[in-house]
This record gives structure tokens, sequence and C-alpha cells, in this order.
């Protein structure tokens, strides 16, 4: 293998008995670790690049078929409770590779590979873009980017969101944590079982109970709001108030007038809409009932993001102050999010008849959607009206014109009304038809009034995103394969290429005991184009005088508040009465 060094060939094999160790212990996959060195640009030395030239080393290559053959490597994560298991998201083009490949002892001389993947992986896997752990280990949160085919045998309906599992280390499993992960908090009790052993969620592909590989995971709640997902993140810290829904009456939901599970927040890309959304799963349902009613969902209208198809945009929250940053890939920018910023706007979903599929039947003439439109019981009656018969081929169903819909399937629109009795509200929001669970008792809301700024437009096209302990931003540029660190001001402190286009994900592995340090921590990275999952070898480490102290975040500097930015009109829409905080800094 051959690969460039600032220009110039080089390339670096392991030792033939290790790299024949290794062989042996992943079959057919290519796992001689391939080291070559990048080329690098510092202004200021970064410890997970090191002082000078850092090296590359790539543990495993994907590209063949079969169970232990990674695919399209989207993401990678360290399970928190296994710190000898990376975890990466993989998707195929015939789907036969959606799921998450673990690696154990990724880099030695004892790694494996095998995959681990749904029952159902066609929907709960399809393509998988990007997943992220629960902070405590025991839920994996995943989302695809799919408008949900089921591999191609059916038409698009869009029934798409983020999907939950629970992935607590049980019996050579995974499963539930026994009840005292919980530490006794009463309201996070249904994150945990009911006694002090754990209970094993991983099943043959039959439905009994197995333990080690060769196992399937099932998967424990999911929401279907958001197609096309590029990014999510996780949010420890997230708590969610009660809903400010109406019933039909005029009445607050106060759904279940419950405590929530805490727990199970996190952020999500619809990259059909292009909003950024939170998810609260709340209770997750488990494997054995499905119950999607405990759950809130929130669009933000007014943070858009804009997908680019095939690079997922990565996000995450950092934990140490209220911000999600977020890889707006499709719009060559860098967000930062404040998450308890944004107010309730109003219902999200079609509370008229005439938005449902199953209940408006009726045809007309054109795709006006005016409420005073004629409709017609059948598409004859529409083609041989007055109206319509000197032009029979401009007959659709209502549904098609209200909610974007094509007029012979019934398919389209991804659930999203936008015209006549759909639109009734003058926000020109619109409202949703697809979700979850229909009545009074589902929350899925619109907020807005979002506090939000471009933290920066340095990476072309942003795709894998890190903070590090110290308080530093790692951004992977797909485009170019470098991957670039910022301080929270948004100063640009060093980057490295990658030798390679394709970068999409970005992972820190970081020693026991080094407290708030990058000192201890190794970069890992994916790349979907040479499908390869590599790390950042430091040879030298950075002086002790190289060190500075790195700056907190500062006040945001609000957007869509000037004319020319198209999330303006959304932002006053849902923030028309008074300034929110940072517009008074």
């Amino acid at each position: 293998r051959r690969s460039k060094q600032c220009g110039t060939a080089d390339a670096v094999l392991l030792e033939s008995k290790q790299r024949s160790d290794m062989r042996r212990e992943i079959a057919a996959l290519c796992l001689a670790a391939i080291v070559y060195a990048p080329c690098a640009q510092s202004l200021s030395c970064v410890p997970v690049f090191g002082a000078g030239t850092p090296r590359l080393v790539t543990v495993v290559k994907g590209g063949a078929l079969g169970t232990s053959h990674l695919g399209k490597p989207r993401d990678l994560q360290f399970h928190p409770l296994k710190n000898d298991e990376l975890w990466v998201a993989s998707a195929s083009p015939d789907g036969r590779l959606d799921g998450n490949f673990i690696i154990k002892n990724p880099g030695t001389a004892k790694q494996t590979v095998s995959l681990l993947r749904d029952r159902v992986a066609y929907h709960y896997m399809a393509n998988v873009a990007a997943f992220a752990f629960s902070a405590d280990g025991r839920a994996l949160f995943s989302c695809n980017e799919a408008d949900n085919t089921y591999m191609e045998l059916a038409n698009a309906n869009f029934f798409q969101g983020p999907t939950a599992y629970e992935v607590y280390p049980c019996e050579g499993g995974y499963g539930r944590p026994p009840k005292s992960y919980c530490n006794g908090e009463v309201q996070n009790e249904p994150n945990c079982a009911t006694t002090e052993e754990c209970k094993v969620f991983t099943l043959t592909h039959d439905g009994k109970k197995c333990t080690g590989e060769g196992c399937f995971i099932s998967h424990s709640d999911m929401l279907h709001e958001a197609p096309l997902c590029m990014g999510m993140a996780h949010d420890k810290n997230a708590k969610t108030s009660n809903s400010n829904m109406i019933t039909p009456s005029g009445n607050r939901i106060d759904t279940w007038n419950r405590t929530r599970v805490q727990g199970n927040v996190i952020w999500h890309m619809d990259g059909v809409r292009g909003k950024l959304m939170r998810f609260d799963m709340d209770e997750l349902h488990g494997i054995v009932v499905i119950d999607h009613r405990k759950a809130n969902i929130r669009r933000y209208e007014d943070v858009h993001l804009t997908r680019r198809p095939g690079v997922p945009g990565h996000m995450i929250v950092d934990a140490d102050h209220p911000h999600l940053y977020i890889s707006d890939t499709g719009a060559n920018r860098i967000l930062r999010v404040k998450t308890d910023s944004g107010r309730f706007h109003r219902g999200a979903m079609c509370t008229s008849h005439e938005c449902y599929n199953h209940e408006n039947h009726y045809w007309v003439c054109g795709k006006d959607g005016d409420t005073t439109r004629m409709r017609y019981v059948n598409e004859t009656m529409c083609q041989t009206s007055d109206e319509c018969k000197g032009t029979p081929a401009s007959c659709f169903t209502d549904i098609s014109v209200l909610c974007g819909r094509d007029s012979k399937s019934g398919l389209g629109g991804a659930g999203w009304c936008k015209k006549g009795e759909c639109d009734a509200n003058p926000d020109g929001f619109g409202c949703y038809n697809a979700f979850t669970e229909m009545g009074n008792l589902f929350e899925y809301e619109l907020w807005g009034c979002t506090e939000y700024e471009v933290f920066s437009t340095e990476v072309k096209s942003p795709s894998g995103i890190a903070l590090t302990p110290d308080g530093r931003v790692l951004v992977a540029d797909y485009d170019s394969g470098d991957i670039v660190a910022f301080d929270k001001e948004g100063k640009m402190l060093s980057r490295i290429s990658t030798g390679s286009a394709g970068v999409t994900a970005l992972e820190l592995q970081c020693a026991a005991g080094m407290g708030d340090s990058d000192t201890g921590c190794r970069l890992w990275f994916t790349n979907i184009i040479e499908d390869t999952v590599s790390y950042v070898s430091v040879d030298t480490a950075c002086a002790a005088n190289d060190a500075t102290p790195l700056p907190k975040p500062p006040p945001l500097q609000q957007a869509c508040v000037k004319t020319d930015e198209a999330c303006k009109k959304s932002h006053d829409n849902t923030c028309p009465t008074a300034l929110t905080s940072l517009e008074k800094e």
C-alpha cells in the first residue's frame, strides 16, 4: 500500500507476525494497519494532533460482503461501558451491511470485528447516518438517511425517525441494566429492570435469547417524524417540561399528568424539511410491547439546516454549556445552538380531516388548493366536469394538492401539508399528518424563537464533529479530508490532512484518570470513500509551554435577525413580541 506524506509517497506496514495474527482473527477483512503521515498546518499545538506531523493508522478497511466486512462507515463511538468496543455505524447500497459493526480491541493484535443489526434492519437501520450512546451507556440512539422503502420493495412513505436500543452489557449480550443502575431515582426507574438482574435484549433470528456473536438487536422505541436524518446527538442534561399543546376543547394536554423519565433526549436533523428537531422518547417501550405515546417532539421552525445527500452532518452537545454544535454540511457552515432556548409556538399535527389520506378521497381540478375549490367524488367526475373536461390531465387527488403527494400513489410530500385547510395558521408553517401516534395525548410541537449562531464557515463541507476535554472543537472537512481544530470562540487553531476526501465522523478515546486533559486522548475517524476506520497516532507530544488556556464560549451572535437570512421570517413568526436575551445583549 502506498500513501502520501506531504507530497512524498511513503508507507509503513505492521510487523508481519502481528499482521498475520490480526488477519486470522478478522477473517478476510483487510486489517494490515496502514500507517502514513499527513500534512499538518498549525497555529498552535493541539494535543490530539501532536507536535510536528502525526501518523494516521488505519485498522479496518471494508468493501466486501459478509457479516465480518465493514460497509460504509458513517459514524463511530466507543461504548461508554466497554472502552474496548468501538461501534461503527455502517450503511451499504443493498442494505446487507446496514447496522453496527463492533470492533473489539481496535488497533491491537487482538482486534476482532462483528456485525450487530436489527432483525428488521430494512426499516430500523436502513442506510444508517448517525448514532449516539446515552451518557450512561444503557441506550443507543440511531437514525437513518432513508425515506422508508423497505429495501426498494415499496414506495417511500417517509415513516422514519430516531430509534432507541438498550445496550447495557448483559451476560455476553446487551439489554436493560439492573434496578440499582438507576440509583434509586423514581422518575428514571423505567430505564432499568425491576430486579437486580439485567435483562438480555439481544435475540436469535427467531426471537430467542442470544448472547455472544451472531445475535440480533431489537429496537426499544422509535418515533417517525423526521425522514432522511443526517445527524443526531444525545443530551444528557436535557429535561422536558409539561407540554403547552391544547385539546380541541381548549384545555392544556398535561399528558399523563406524570413525571417524565429522564435520559432519553436526542437532537436530530430532518433532512426532508431541513429542520432541527428534539425528541424526548421518555419511557422506552422495550422489546415486548410497542407504546409510543410517552414522547415529546419539537420541530424548530427557525433553525434551517441543509442536507447534502450521502454526507452526514453530525452533531454534538457540549455538556458543560447549553450548546449544540451542528455540521450543517449542505450550507457549508457550523452552527452553535443554545439548547435551553426557544419557545413553544403551536401544535404540529394536522387537525382537519382534509389533511389525511384515509379520510380525504376527493378529486380536484388544478393544484391551487384554495379553500373554495370544487371537489369531486372520483376521478371520472372530475375529468368530465365543466371545470376540467378540457384538460382532464389537470385532475388530482385533493390530498395530493394539500400535502404535496403524488396524485396516483397517494405518496410523496413526506407528511407535510401546506395548502388549503391544512395551512389554516397565518404563520405559513402548515401541518404534519405523518407521526407516530394519533389523538390528544401525543406531544408533537412546533417551536421557534431559538437562539443560535453561525459558529464558523471556515470548513467548507463539515461532517464529523467532536469536543475535547480541554474545550477544543474538532471538525472533519468531507471534501478535503482535513480535520480542523477550533477554540470555542471560533478561532482556528490547527488542521491536519488525512490524505483522502470522505472523512465523516470523529471520536475521542481518552485514557482513564487523565481528568479534563486532551493529552491522554486519541482521535479516531471514519472515511466512507475509502471505507476505513483510522486513528491519529501522536509521536511527539505538544510541549508543556505550548498549552495556552482556552476561552469559554462567548455570547452567541444571534442568527436569523438580518434581512438577508432565509430563516428570518421563521424567526419573526415564532418570536414576534419580545427580543431574546441574546438580541438584547
